[in-house]
């Protein structure tokens, strides 16, 4: 692995003149007190001395001020000097260990601070560090997040938050725990971003940069990895990684807009068993320079869900009848606004079927040519379930459909079926640019419903589209309507529970033609370059979804893409902190500035231990090479089995920086 050009160490920040360093007992009560002082203003730096401290309650950051440990990290090496140590014991099951809502022009850093489990065996979802708000200074640094932390996520970036994570080594990960969260798209859904280009190698991206997780041993796991939803955007650069999953969601169950982009680059590979990475769900992904060790991975995905699924929702699923996706609707491949979907062939089940597989069907135009359907795609008449098309026989189907314990969908003896054809799916991988905007008509109910009931009283349908479907109850529950009157939505379908009048109802809708309608989204190519195995081959684009997503048009493999230049390396925020402005030079070491350790008061939880020695983590061994598994996509947010206590790895001294 190449050296990079800072070496993955802590340097005591460097004091302003305005600057007041104002030490804390390291508990988490005593550092939100100093936060909330009228006197701690942006730019302070508050300190947590070293120890290992037991925090049950959440530290909310509101000011650009810097909170800054005194722990140690080498991400080339993933060694670390764990001298500053929070021990998880949150007890709100619902919030992070810090909680920062940073807005305007402040800055906060976070920075020399390692996370370890407490005592808590329950996961919590909302990670370790999450922050919120409009900021583009917002840096997390030198932080180690290791010993079986129970948190389903690491770092989670919501609502227009840009900056950097550098420097961070995350290892002894608990099955799929520590995925890294980027939500970070336009308040509430992240329509903005999907109207315009991804801006690739721009700074509208939250940066990580340096890191060292080792997810190793650890099969087909979200462990440590990457996801994004709400028009999430990041880079992911010059970082070493053992078995991590890197991925995007798709625009798919909620109303929000699926991942936007994401870069990967001069990244360093292990993988121990044979996969093919999961890729994107939607937006796009530019991957370039990256090294590969151990077991070939066959190379990134590209997966359009929403054809083998109906998500419910505003979105629903895309069987080649969606009136947000361009349907083939002349029967020959080719689509026309305004025109119905062409209905290829229609009938019932003889057999039944799960989730995917082979079943018996009857058909207006049987007997049909071995293999004709294939890649067209199935909805079942009554609640609009959606599959992929394998291949067929004479009279049989072979359907693919979403492989997870959640899908319900199912068919049986006396179902109807439709068979039409989809041509490209909104938001689907490597779709840029809606030239329509979204909006929402909402409305809502003028009386008490209980669901499923065809009319459905509401105050006013002036601004709803003709048909469509509807969000009652801020998305507790999904219904489809075919018509309207001015007071009521009329053949409603679907839907649960009971709601009372007043409840909410909202129903997405194209600016331009204020139905439910094709955006005229422009297709944005992924690109694939330079992604080389120790084995002299090259690790490339694929595709799960090669009906409808083809290379050469939606994403081009050993080509760099045209006019594309990389972002400055390292991040402004890593070279002019706190300004972050780039092309400014390094900023010099500074000298490191004694900060006296502050006299434990009675109520404190904090547990001063012997200054830790830094531990090394062991470069994993590949194994043998197991057998592939490429549907399946790790789950965020999973259920987890507690495993035993790691052993101790071996010691080493860190390395100093310059």
């Amino acid at each position: 692995m190449k050296k990079f050009l800072i070496i993955g160490v802590l340097l005591l920040l460097p004091v302003s003149s305005r600057a007041a360093v104002i030490p804390s007992n390291g508990t988490d009560t005593d550092v939100q007190r100093i936060h909330d002082l009228p006197s701690t203003v942006d730019g302070d730096i508050i300190t947590i001395p070293s120890g290992t401290f037991s925090w049950t309650h959440v530290v909310n950051v509101t000011k650009g001020v810097s909170i800054q440990g005194n722990t140690t990290v080498n991400s080339d090496t993933g060694v670390c000097n764990d001298q500053t140590v929070i021990l998880d014991d949150i007890v709100d099951l619902f919030t992070a260990i810090f909680d920062g809502n940073i807005t305007g022009n402040k800055a906060w850093r976070l920075t020399g601070i390692t996370f370890k489990a407490g005592s808590r065996n329950t996961n919590v979802p909302n990670g370790i560090i999450r922050v919120h708000g409009d900021s583009h200074r917002v840096r997390f640094d030198h932080l180690h997040f290791t010993g079986q932390l129970k948190q389903s996520n690491g770092i989670s970036i919501y609502s227009g938050i840009y900056g950097v994570a550098d420097h961070v080594v995350i290892d002894q990960i608990d099955e799929q725990n520590l995925q890294n969260r980027v939500f970070n798209g336009s308040t509430p859904y992240g329509d903005q971003e999907f109207s315009v280009p991804a801006g690739y190698g721009g700074p509208n991206f939250f940066f990580f940069e340096n890191w060292y997780v080792d997810n190793s041993g650890h099969v087909f796991s979200a462990g440590g990895g990457w996801d994004a939803s709400s028009s999430g955007k990041y880079v992911i650069r010059h970082s070493i990684l053992f078995d991590v999953e890197i991925l995007c969601h798709g625009t798919e169950g909620s109303r929000l807009r699926g991942g936007r982009a994401y870069e990967v680059y001069n990244c360093e590979y292990h993988w121990d068993y044979s996969t093919r990475m999961d890729g994107i769900r939607s937006g796009g992904m530019l991957l370039h320079d990256n090294t590969f060790i151990g077991v070939r991975p066959s190379g990134w995905d590209t997966q359009a869900y929403r054809q083998i699924y109906n998500y419910g929702g505003p979105w629903r699923g895309s069987p080649g009848t969606n009136e947000w996706d361009v349907n083939d609707t002349e029967g020959n491949g080719t689509h026309v606004d305004g025109h119905a979907p062409f209905p290829y062939e229609s009938g019932s089940c003889s057999g039944s079927l799960g989730q995917q597989g082979t079943i018996t069907v009857t058909g207006a135009h049987q007997p049909w040519i071995p293999g004709q359907w294939a890649g067209f795609n199935v909805r079942k008449a009554s609640d609009n379930s959606t599959w992929l098309i394998q291949d067929n026989g004479t009279n049989t189907l072979t359907i693919t459909s979403w492989g997870d314990p959640a899908n319900n969908q199912s068919l049986a003896p006396g179902d109807a079926y439709e068979i039409h054809r989809v041509l490209q799916i909104m938001d689907q991988p490597c779709a840029g640019a809606c030239n329509d905007a979204f909006v929402d008509g909402t409305t809502t109910l003028s009386a008490n419903i209980s669901l499923p009931q065809a009319t459905i009283p509401v105050v006013s349908t002036a601004n709803l589209p003709s048909k469509g479907t509807a969000d009652i109850n801020n998305g507790f529950t999904t219904i489809v309507y075919t018509g309207k009157t001015a007071n009521s939505l009329t053949g409603c379908m679907l839907g649960s529970g009971s709601y009372n009048a007043g409840a909410a109802v909202k129903v997405s809708k194209n600016v331009v033609t204020g139905e439910q309608t094709w955006p005229h989204q422009q297709r944005e190519p992924c690109y694939s370059w330079n992604n080389l195995h120790t084995d002299g081959t090259h690790i490339n684009i694929q595709t799960s979804s090669s009906n409808i997503l083809l290379p050469g048009r939606d994403y081009f493999n050993d080509t760099p893409m045209p006019g594309y230049t990389p972002y400055t390396y390292p991040h402004p925020c890593v070279q002019d902190w706190p300004e972050c402005n780039a092309g400014a030079s390094p900023t010099p070491s500074p000298t490191p500035t004694a900060t006296a350790t502050p006299t434990a008061t009675p109520t404190a939880t904090a547990m001063p231990s012997a200054t830790p020695t830094p531990t090394a983590t062991a470069t994993p061994t590949p194994t043998s090479t197991l057998t592939p598994m490429p549907t399946q996509t790790p789950t965020a947010t999973p259920t987890v089995t507690p495993t035993g206590t790691p052993t101790p790895a071996a010691t080493a001294t860190a390395t100093p920086g310059p």
